[in-house]
């Protein structure tokens, strides 16, 4: 399975953000932020229905955390049970799942939507 992104969106995004200027980053991170826990929730789900029996404990691997004021980092917690990335993108023993890249493509309109408004009108 191949997952691609449309650049263009973020690029419309990032002089969006440009001219809203730094009154709008208390929002905007609030966005960025919610926006990492909606992303944790469609990988966790796609995991939960990929995974099987034999990774049972990788859904609740995947995490969002806050790495910045507007950046938000989800994947799975490498000090966790099936923390690691064999999941995402396969092993010699599996598959790749890709569960967080079909969760990042599924969102991502949302997610530009959530950061555009934000920035825009304040708001989420």
């Amino acid at each position: 399975m191949t997952v691609s992104f449309d650049a263009s969106e973020m690029t419309r995004l990032a002089v969006d953000l440009g001219r809203a200027g730094a009154k709008a980053v208390p929002t905007v991170a609030v966005a960025v932020q919610a926006g990492g826990k909606l992303l944790e929730a469609g990988w966790r789900a796609n995991a939960a229905a990929t995974s099987g029996v034999h990774g049972k404990h990788y859904p609740k691997s995947i995490k969002a955390k806050p790495t910045g004021v507007l950046e938000s980092t989800v994947a799975p917690d490498p000090g966790m049970m099936q923390g690691g990335m064999s999941f995402e993108f396969g092993s010699r023993n599996q598959p790749p799942h890709l569960d967080g890249a079909r969760a990042l493509a599924a969102f991502e309109p949302q997610f530009l939507s959530m950061v555009e408004k934000a920035a825009t009108e304040g708001v989420l």
